[in-house]
């Protein structure tokens, strides 16, 4: 999730260490409230830009019934971080016009069904689908932007994308929060006491990696969005009916008729067409008047009645 999907180092401490300090009653809520705040604000570059194109993508998909849905995969240790992202994706992709629940679940390094493993292997995903009752896999295609077990095991499916290393300052992740903070009541010396914790990861994580403190490009993650679209295709492709499909057999006494949109054999019976009398007479007619045996004024009232 992180570096693949955006890049929430300045996000997390907002979800975990502040969700921890209010009660339980308040928690869900806050997380919804911040997913909403986060979907809407155009402040900062959280999210990476090229998502949007694969949430558009994937909701023409989903509403068509080309994929099942989408989960989060993330080997950070905040649940309420990974749930937040989940939630800001949905937010987006109903704004794109989703049918439904486009992001159905998502599971950091400490949900139970991952056992710590941080692995990411295709029998880890299924013990987590079947934990919350979902379908098992059948064709997966996968985004990271590291390489994992999973990459040996569902081969070209697998798409390991470039890092996005453009981070958020923690001032402005504080900044579009505040109102929820004002909306909760959410204590001054709590906000304090979680602001200067996130501060000093900031400086850490700014000194120790090749974070960059300014905003991306707008034309990103290009490579992303092509894997998407093939791996759409060779769905489509594989649920065609095939020729043999006893939904397209030949029956007796039948014509066959091949077409090129679907590549699939169509049965269609050709009646013998009988010619009518007004057909007989219109060439009757037109013989005449080719000939010249018809008047100016006998050809206007003929043409007026066919």
């Amino acid at each position: 999730m992180d570096e693949c999907l955006g890049q929430f180092l300045s996000l997390w401490p907002f979800c975990e260490l502040l969700t921890d300090r209010l009660p339980p009653s308040q928690r869900d809520s806050y997380l919804t409230l911040v997913a909403k705040r986060i979907e809407e604000s155009t402040q900062h570059w959280l999210l990476r830009p090229g998502i949007n194109a694969i949430l558009q993508t994937l909701v023409q998909a989903h509403n068509h019934q080309q994929i099942y849905g989408c989960f989060l995969l993330s080997n950070n240790g905040s649940q309420e971080l990974v749930e937040v992202v989940r939630r800001v994706l949905n937010l987006r992709a109903n704004r794109f016009g989703s049918h439904g629940t486009l992001f159905l679940t998502g599971w950091s390094r400490n949900s139970p069904c991952r056992k710590g493993d941080l692995r990411k292997h295709l029998d880890e995903i299924q013990e987590c689908l079947r934990s919350e009752q979902l379908p098992a896999v059948g064709r997966l295609l996968f985004f990271d932007d590291m390489e994992h077990v999973l990459a040996k095991q569902i081969g070209g499916d697998y798409i390991l994308v470039s890092p996005y290393t453009y981070y958020t300052p923690v001032d402005l992740v504080y900044h579009i929060l505040t109102p929820v903070f004002q909306r909760l009541q959410i204590s001054p010396q709590i906000l304090q006491s979680i602001s200067r914790r996130a501060k000093q990861m900031e400086q850490a994580d700014l000194r120790d990696s090749d974070l960059h403190l300014s905003s991306p490009p707008a034309a990103e993650w290009v490579e992303a969005l092509q894997a998407l679209r093939v791996f759409l295709q060779r769905v489509s492709i594989s649920k065609r009916p095939t020729r043999k499909s006893k939904a397209h057999a030949t029956r007796p006494g039948t014509r066959t008729i091949k077409t090129k949109i679907t590549r699939t054999t169509r049965t269609t019976k050709q009646p013998t067409k009988q010619p009518s009398k007004q057909s007989k007479q219109s060439k009757a007619v037109s013989k005449a008047v080719a000939k010249g045996q018809l008047s100016t004024k006998e050809k206007t009232h003929i043409w007026s009645r066919y």
